[in-house]
């Protein structure tokens, strides 16, 4: 076990009574005060990973460990752990301050301390002002942080979220991605969410699980996950990428150069998941960023025919196709409207220096 590690999966599987796989021996260690996210798509296995800690399901074989001590057949309420949920499950019949202390009333708490614990809870959220506020009259943002409250009032060694964003729209949501990231820094508290919002994830988490078919594809920082995928999985499921079929031509201790199509690619050594040999098949990707477009051919582009161009404010997006029938997506910055490209029109087309890696096609 880790030695900073907080909470712990210990070779966990779950298989469901329809015998359906949830997990397939998943390992993983949390540290203490990490905000971390497990991400991936429907039916990858993060919610099922969340409620195997909170102890809603019972794992079919492995352990969870808190600090070394095995908790798997704790009851929920009896873990050190409180779950945010995706409807946030407030009660409609109380007000905030009744809901942000039910948990209070199940301890052995005076009235004045758990009136302080609830307007303390209520002041870090900032909604001091709404304590006797009903829950009806909030609007999806308050009613979010209500949640956060009651979860947070009863000083939870993990705080374990599912999804708690999914309801709220886009401006709010990110107004809260800030607001839950600054909350977490400012307590100090392990928080674990599920989502399937790529870019809610790669924004506030110190780490990110990815998760596909019950198991862990790959785990790291948001700037690693986007810049140095291990997987094609990975590669494709975070931000937007080309996957290439390539031959490869050359290999140096310092690149490898390959083909894919007409376009030459010199991927950096240090970026090829393996020594492909001369000759050999690899998988090349490569961002929609790391290439470039030129108007005017030259020794180092490739001809290509855009097939459609979406405008996204601040950049565009080029669909081509090169010859061969290989097609790529393009990101660049907003130009001039003299300089638009449309569909149909010929560019051309080059990887950046320095860009691409090349991944095991295992």
């Amino acid at each position: 076990m880790a030695n900073d590690a907080l909470l712990r999966l210990d070779h966990v599987s779950k298989v469901f009574d329809s015998g359906t796989v949830g997990l397939d021996n998943v390992t993983l260690d949390i540290a203490h005060g990490e905000f971390v996210s497990l991400l991936g798509p429907s039916g990858c296995g993060k919610t099922t990973s969340l409620r195997v800690m909170a102890g809603f399901e019972a794992p079919t074989s492995g352990r969870v460990l808190l600090e070394g001590q095995d908790i798997t057949a704790l009851r929920p309420y009896d873990r050190p752990l409180n779950t945010v949920f995706q409807d946030y499950a407030l009660f409609p019949h109380m007000n905030v301050a009744e809901n942000v202390g039910f948990g209070l009333s199940l301890r052995k708490l005076s009235g004045a301390e758990t009136e302080k614990k609830v307007k303390d809870a209520l002041e870090l959220v900032g909604l001091a002002d709404k304590i006797r506020a009903r829950v009806s009259m909030l609007s999806g943002g308050q009613r979010q942080r209500v949640a956060l409250a009651r979860a947070l009032v009863c000083s939870p060694r993990v705080l374990l979220l599912d999804e708690p964003l999914s309801a709220l729209d886009a401006n709010l949501r990110e107004q809260m991605q800030i607001e839950l990231k600054r909350l977490q820094s400012r307590l100090g508290t392990t928080f674990i969410m599920v989502t399937h919002d790529q870019g809610e994830a790669l924004s506030i988490s110190d780490r990110i699980v990815v998760m596909n078919r019950g198991k862990i594809e790959q785990i790291a920082s948001p700037s690693k996950l986007y810049d140095a995928p291990e997987t094609p999985f990975v590669a494709d499921f975070i931000g937007s990428m080309n996957l290439l079929e390539a031959e490869v031509l050359e290999t140096s201790p310092s690149f490898v150069r390959v083909s894919a199509g007409p376009m030459i690619v010199e991927v950096p050594a240090e970026c090829a998941a393996s020594n492909p040999a001369r000759g050999a098949s690899a998988l090349v990707c490569i961002r929609p960023e790391e290439l470039s477009v030129q108007l005017f051919p030259t020794n180092e582009t490739v001809a290509a025919q855009i097939t459609s161009a979406v405008f996204y404010g601040p950049m565009q997006r080029l669909f081509v196709e090169m010859t061969g029938g290989q097609k790529l997506m393009i990101d660049m910055g907003r130009r001039r409207s003299s300089e638009t490209f449309e569909a149909g029109a010929t560019v051309h087309i080059k990887p950046i220096r320095g860009s691409g890696r090349i991944l095991s096609k295992g």
